[in-house]
């Protein structure tokens, strides 16, 4: 069995997991992005059913 088979079907090496969770930081941050963009959205169209702070 060579170092490539282990890989697949073993543990993941440090390098993949590294890239798992940079994919994931980069979907979370572009998630947080399009939630931000569609409140703004929301606001911008219904600017008076706003809430005012008494």
């Amino acid at each position: 069995m060579n170092k490539e088979q282990d890989t697949e079907q073993g543990s993941p090496t440090t390098q993949q997991m590294s890239t798992v969770g940079q994919r994931r930081r980069e979907a979370e941050r572009k998630l947080d992005q399009h939630l931000e963009e569609a409140r703004h959205k929301a606001e911008s169209a219904h600017p008076d059913e706003q809430t005012t702070e008494p």
